[in-house]
């Protein structure tokens, strides 16, 4: 009957444990955004990581090109009585779909102007986001974008190290600079808090354990950077079939292998050390050091080390996560 009992306690700790799954506010990963009017009837959006490799990248101009040239074989898709929008994948893909209604009124001297609803293209890549709107999306197919953003990227200041939104006029072969709508990011982006949930294995034992954190998400460039402060409460069954619990305060830093903000891959490094211990998994004095890996939101898998005397006791462990 004992054995019956703590099988089930277990099994019920380890449900409770992978139902609470981490409630963490993501912090977006941001870099820098280009942005250009043309003729007041035309904006191009440029999200890059780096605003000053835009005169090395051939590939965004392409994508603009390629953009007019498409548009013509797509006038039976598109109607300039409705809103659109036009997705292009990184495989090529092109998809319409109704686009957002809303109407747009713009303020003038003596009131506001019906400038109607606006048509979106989106092409997206792991490198880069352009986003072309226009009343009425046709009139791009005439409009040399890739020229225009040649006489932009001429403009742009300075390498800068924080992250900014840069804003630019095009009238004809005329680029001015809208330096008072210009945007540049603070250092310190987010504070994070995280509730999280785990299961895992530590000397071939079955383990479940919950996770607190605290920490100051900074954006550089649009890299993602984390120091961070966590404990984690560490449950296991002793040979009574009581409950121990065992928790480590940590230390840790995370960050983002890439710099755009459509994706998730995170990277974090942590110690930690053991402050409260309860029956005989761990030893005092015990120190773990580990990585934490995020390839997509609400997933973590950490693989650790443990070491107890002075380096002499040494034994791994490994880690999931489960999150939203």
């Amino acid at each position: 009957m004992k054995t019956i009992m703590h099988t089930t306690t277990k099994s019920v700790i380890i449900l409770l444990s992978l139902a609470l799954i981490p409630l963490s506010t993501i912090g977006q990963v941001i870099g820098d955004t280009v942005i250009f009017y043309v003729d007041q009837q035309i904006e191009v959006k440029i999200a890059i990581p780096d605003y000053y490799k835009l005169g090395s990248n051939q590939e965004i101009p392409k994508e603009l090109f390629n953009l007019r040239v498409a548009l013509p074989t797509l006038s039976s898709e598109l109607s300039p009585d409705r809103a659109e929008s036009i997705f292009v994948s990184p495989e090529g893909t092109v998809t319409v779909n109704p686009g957002n209604p809303t109407i747009v009124y713009q303020k003038v001297s003596d009131g506001l102007v019906n400038t109607s609803f606006r048509d979106l293209a989106k092409i997206s890549t792991e490198e880069y986001d352009i986003s072309v709107t226009a009343q009425d999306i046709t009139v791009v197919s005439d409009v040399p974008l890739e020229e225009h953003l040649a006489r932009v990227v001429d403009r742009l200041p300075e390498k800068a190290l924080r992250s900014r939104t840069l804003y630019y006029e095009c009238k004809g072969e005329i680029v001015t600079e809208l330096t008072s709508k210009h945007i540049t990011n603070p250092p310190v982006e987010f504070l994070e808090l995280e509730i999280g949930a785990g299961a895992g294995l530590v000397r071939n034992e079955w383990v479940t354990d919950f996770s607190f954190g605290l920490g100051i998400g900074f954006n550089k460039k649009g890299a993602y950077r984390y120091p961070y402060l966590s404990s984690n409460m560490i449950f296991d069954f002793g040979e009574d079939r009581d409950i121990n619990v065992n928790t480590f305060l940590n230390l840790g830093y995370g960050w983002s292998s890439n710099k755009l903000s459509t994706r998730n891959d995170r990277l974090y490094a942590e110690v930690g050390y053991l402050i409260s211990r309860q029956g005989d998994l761990f030893e005092e004095n015990t120190f773990k050091f580990g990585f934490k890996w995020s390839p997509v939101k609400g997933v973590y898998v950490n693989p650790l080390i443990y070491v107890s005397d002075g380096f002499s006791n040494i034994f791994p462990g490994v880690r999931v996560g489960f999150g939203f």
